[in-house]
């Protein structure tokens, strides 16, 4: 490589260190050598660590050892500046791991030993799902640092950006932006944003990369604290003005922002923010912010430049400020991008004349006002469609239409209004001069029969035209309907995904009940934040407390009447009586056996818990100022200001740590969590708010109360927040903020069997651990482990009267169990390979079993022998279901195919030939009519019992699915597979409704209730998952009667 062309490839490196210097030099080559920071006086430390460094044994797959390797390298996979990355074993958890070792000839600069290990360090302690985890940290047998991270099958951003749509690198840098954000959060800096240093991982992860750079902005970091010498680093043709001088002072959070908006200008220009020939002349760009130029015009190319402004107070603010503005044009050009969608429809409807077309058109351009309300052209464009859309209705003689669509107070409407009136009236008095012919022709019937037929068919064709005409707006008025919900649905859950909890509910709320669904409950469910609701005080709740262990809590009113309650069952236990005047302070005593409450004047009163006798009354510490809050280690404390805002400060020196600025109302009461990482307040605007300590960054706002917040207070464990207001109610939040799922953990392997209980109480899980557990779904607790499979259990079902257990396994056998007692009723064999799958008849006297051997077995639960042997499958057989109705059984192969069997004779009604890839799941509609299947072709299709027609193909998933049901008495379809996700479709238009994500791995199973209240899913992340959705309608199996 020439010296040209290797200072070239420097632009595009990191560099740790740039030197005011090199500006000042000739145009000669730069030595690469001054980009590497000089060694200290001595070694430096990572900031705030304090480490513990063990030793342990590394070494290849082919070295001999004395002892044993705790990781064994294989492959070299990268290298950095002062490390090597190699694929490795873990051997004493059996994992692959990444590790990065520092190079040999480093192995002992103490310079290069600091950054080696502030990256360890800085990366591990960002704990963010788009930040590759770190593992471990320790030093080898040769004396050589390494650490160990998470192994991603992937590749770095820059190698495939070009090849990326828009949409796919803009949904990249989104969450590239909320790992910066969290940094930001955290104090940290990463002053190397770039797409080399984004990973994409084969299964969709995006993870930020390479934090040997990044630097601290206050004393409570980790990193290294930035100074003049460390000031200066980054990619010179990404950096930001200010990251190319030496005043540390300039360089903040807004550098990275900077860098945020030079990917986005690349994303969209295809060119970095500099370009140069050489180093030198490259830094003077980019200190006098010499952006590449570009022909195209863009709404994201203006982001771009704001977030590149050279003036940082002219940028973004923050990253959540940048990314909002990001989302915002989300919603313009999906805006955009319906009027265009809208004005094809607008062009087809002008050539067919169908109403249907038209009201596709109105819709899409009203959807698209919903989405962007200055949008002037759909505004415009809308105006348009209904004047063409009543000049077809007037064509057609429907006058009243016509006279419908158009606007009195619009000029170009008013030429064909006028018409239509005309015509209208002129029609009237037609009508009226029939009825006249009518009454002359039954005199003169003889003599004008002819003429009176001809009236005849002449009024029949005009009634049956409107009949016709009314008909096809009533269909084309139900469609637009439909689309209108689908619209709101992906609206509000959009809104959710941004904590808009009050305008998602208003939004579903207006949704009509005919054609609400499981979506629509689960969305609902989403935007009730509260727990529940205890009521019982006469007078506002101006103090709360948890008990120690969180199994009560008491709340007490103005009057001084205390109730003590039980969080499970949310029952009020006992009232306690005695005192007068404000209650202050209110809690538990440490042994949770008494009841201390101190009131405005210092007298503190005490109560036995378990007799509600008073057996101590005196002057007590009424706790702190009224307007101070303190935290549980006295480290923090809160004090109200008179602008509705709160002051976090610290104990010891009084020194400010953050301002809580959110609330409309004075700040009335507030509590830390534990660990002081969070704190919640109470306002007179009625609502509480979670707030991140130190940023002081708000979390959710907690809304529900009709009063001011009078008190608030977190759990022992922060798992709990309990609420108490003026309004006379106490409320119990989940302060985790993530009542999005239910998550079940206790299997050592992957989950391949989710079931319900009948009563909807239990579910069972099945897990290639080799057991099966019933979990009580209340209190997620495992009422039972049920152990007899020798290998892997693949599948299991709960009997119709919810008594017994039919598990599948690898051993070959299928095991009947009894839930109460946990013992095998019987045992199965017969089938030559893993058993797959299994399901009850609907009556429970039978039991079906499919397997690898090919075959499905019936057999009978009253003698517990094998009644039928059914074959067909050329290939393993992996699903089954019975239909509800028990007339037929619907199996799934790795053949291909999908086959129906008639339960009484045993024989094939009919083959389903239309999947590309093996059938993994099967599922039958409430009232049997309808068929799914599922398979590793990515689709989901839907069939006719009767006929055997392909009714829908459902097409979204990105990957293989292995599950499939019907909910809401066959209106929904649900699905999930290997892309990690759920998605719930609309059965009869196959327009997919919402999707969840939950599972860290691919998923496998899945089930609903029997009151379709709840969804299970169970994945590779050994986990089974419980999703709830709020009640619907008044009666969800019963919508279609």
């Amino acid at each position: 490589m020439s010296a040209k062309s290797a200072e070239a490839h420097i632009l595009w490196q990191t560099c740790k260190t740039i030197p005011t210097c090199v500006l000042a030099q000739s145009d000669a080559e730069i030595d690469p050598q001054q980009l590497q920071p000089p060694p200290p006086a001595r070694p430096l430390l990572p900031h705030n660590a304090r480490l513990m460094i063990r030793r342990c044994m590394i070494g290849g797959t082919d070295e001999p050892t004395l002892h044993p390797l705790e990781y064994r390298l294989k492959d070299k996979i990268g290298q950095g500046a002062c490390g090597l990355v190699y694929a490795a074993d873990q051997n004493t958890i059996d994992r692959e791991v990444a590790i990065k070792v520092i190079r040999p000839e480093m192995a002992n600069d103490d310079w290069i030993k600091s950054l080696f290990l502030s990256e360890a360090v800085v990366t591990g302690d960002l704990d963010h799902p788009n930040i590759v985890p770190v593992y471990d940290l320790g030093i080898d047998q040769e004396q050589r640092l390494f650490y160990t991270m998470k192994k991603i099958q992937g590749t770095s951003w820059n190698q495939v950006l070009t090849g990326k749509t828009e949409i796919e690198n803009i949904d990249i840098l989104l969450r590239v932006c909320d790992a910066v954000a969290f940094s930001h959060a955290k104090g940290v800096i990463h002053r190397d944003l770039k797409p080399h240093n984004i990973m994409l991982g084969d299964y969709g992860e995006v993870l930020v990369m390479d934090w040997g750079v990044a630097v601290s902005t206050s004393a409570n970091g980790k990193a290294e604290v930035l100074t003049p010498l460390s000031s200066q680093a980054g990619t010179p043709v990404y950096m930001a003005p200010e990251m190319a001088d030496a005043n540390a002072s300039r360089v903040n959070h807004l550098s990275d922002i900077y860098l945020l908006g030079g990917i986005l200008y690349e994303i969209e220009t295809g060119l970095t923010p500099h370009r140069a020939s050489n180093l030198k002349e490259c830094l003077r760009k980019v200190a006098a912010n010499v952006i590449q130029p570009t022909d195209k015009q863009s709404e994201l190319i203006d982001i771009a430049l704001k977030a590149m402004a050279t003036d940082p107070s002219q940028r973004y603010q923050s990253v959540a400020e940048f990314s909002q503005a990001i989302r915002d044009y989300q919603a313009h050009a999906q805006s955009i991008e319906l009027c265009k969608r809208a004005a094809e429809i607008h062009a087809g409807a002008n050539i067919s004349h169908a109403y249907r077309d038209y009201q596709l058109a109105l819709f899409s351009y009203e959807n698209a006002l919903l989405m962007w309300p200055e949008n002037g052209q759909a505004s415009a464009a809308k105006n348009a469609v209904n004047l063409d859309y009543a000049g077809a209705a007037f064509g057609n003689d429907d006058f009243d239409l016509a006279i419908s669509l158009l606007d009195s107070g619009n000029d170009a409407h008013q030429a064909l209004l006028s018409k239509a009136l005309a015509a209208r009236q002129q029609r009237h008095s037609h009508q009226k001069h029939l009825r006249w012919l009518k009454i002359a022709s039954l005199t003169l019937v003889l003599v004008i029969l002819v003429l009176v037929t001809t009236g005849l068919l002449i009024v029949n064709a005009q009634k049956n035209r409107a009949v016709s005409a009314e008909k096809q707006m009533r269909i084309a008025q139900t469609q637009a309907l439909q689309e209108y919900y689908y619209s709101a649905i992906a609206l509000a859950s959009r809104k959710l995904g941004d904590q808009l909890y009050s305008q998602a509910r208003t939004l579903l709320r207006k949704l009509p009940e005919n054609l609400r669904g499981w979506e629509w409950g689960r969305l609902m469910r989403r935007c009730a934040l509260d727990l529940a609701t205890f009521k019982g005080h006469d007078q506002p709740v101006v103090a709360v407390a948890f008990s120690p262990d969180e199994r009560h809590f008491v709340t007490a009113d103005r009057g001084g009447i205390i109730k003590l309650w039980s969080r499970a069952s949310g029952q009020d236990i006992r009232t306690y009586f005695g005192i007068s005047g404000k209650i202050d302070d209110l809690r538990f005593s440490a042994d949770n056996r008494q009841l201390l409450a101190v009131t405005s004047d210092g007298l503190m009163n005490s109560w036995d818990i378990a007799s509600g006798v008073m057996d101590q009354t005196g002057y007590g510490d009424r706790g702190n100022d009224a307007c101070l809050f303190h935290s549980p280690d006295s480290v923090f404390f809160i004090k109200r200001t008179l602008e509705n805002t709160a002051l976090i400060q610290t104990a010891k020196n009084n020194q400010p740590v953050c301002r809580l600025d959110g609330h409309s109302g004075a700040v009335y009461s507030a509590s830390f969590s534990a660990d002081n990482g969070r704190v919640v307040t109470g306002s007179a605007d009625k609502s509480a708010i979670v707030w991140e300590i130190p940023s002081g960054l708000p979390l959710i706002r907690l809304e529900g109360h009709s009063g001011s917040v009078q008190a608030v207070q977190f759990s022992p464990s922060g798992r709990y927040i309990l609420t108490g207001s003026a309004d006379t109610t106490a409320k119990l939040w989940d302060a985790t903020l993530n009542r999005n799922k239910i998550q079940l953990d206790g299997h050592r392997s992957f989950v391949s069997g989710v079931a319900f209980s009948p009563d909807n109480r239990k579910l069972a899980t099945s897990s290639h651990d080799g057991t099966v557990k019933v979990w009580n779904i209340a209190d997620q607790t495992v009422a039972a482990t049920l152990t007899g499979h020798h290998g892997r259990v693949e599948a299991v079902s709960f009997s119709p009267d919810g008594q017994f257990l039919l598990s599948g396994g690898a051993d070959n056998k299928a095991i009947l169990w009894r839930i109460d007692t946990g013992a095998v009723v019987s045992i199965f064999e017969g089938h030559t390979h893993s058993v797959a799958a299994v399901d009850f008849s609907p009556d429970g006297k039978s039991a079906a079993t499919g397997s690898w051997d090919r075959t499905i077995k019936l057999w009978d639960l009253t003698t517990h022998r094998e009644k039928a042997t059914w074959k067909g499958h050329q290939d393993a057989v992996i699903a089954i279901r019975f239909s509800p109705d028990g007339r037929w059984l619907l199996s799934g192969g790795k053949d291909r195919t999908a086959r129906l069997w008639d339960t009484r004779t045993g024989t094939t009604v009919r083959v389903l030939k239309a999947h590309t890839a093996s059938v993994y799941a099967v599922a039958f509609s409430r009232d049997s009519r309808r068929m799914a299947t599922a398979s590793w072709d990515k689709t989901v299709k839907i069939w006719d019992t009767s006929t055997g027609r392909r009714l829908q193909t459902l097409t979204g998933h990105s990957g293989s699915i292995y599950a499939v049901r019907f909910a809401d008495n066959g209106r929904r379809v649900i699905s999930a597979g290997w892309d990690r996700s759920i998605k719930i479709w609309d059965a009869r238009s196959g327009q997919e409704l919402l999707e969840m994500r939950g599972h860290s791995a691919p998923i496998v199973a899945l089930a609903v209730s029997p009151d379709e209240r709840m969804i299970a899913t169970g994945g590779h992340d050994n986990t089974a998952i419980i999703w709830e959705a709020d009640p619907y309608i008044d009666d969800p199996l019963a919508i279609n009667k």
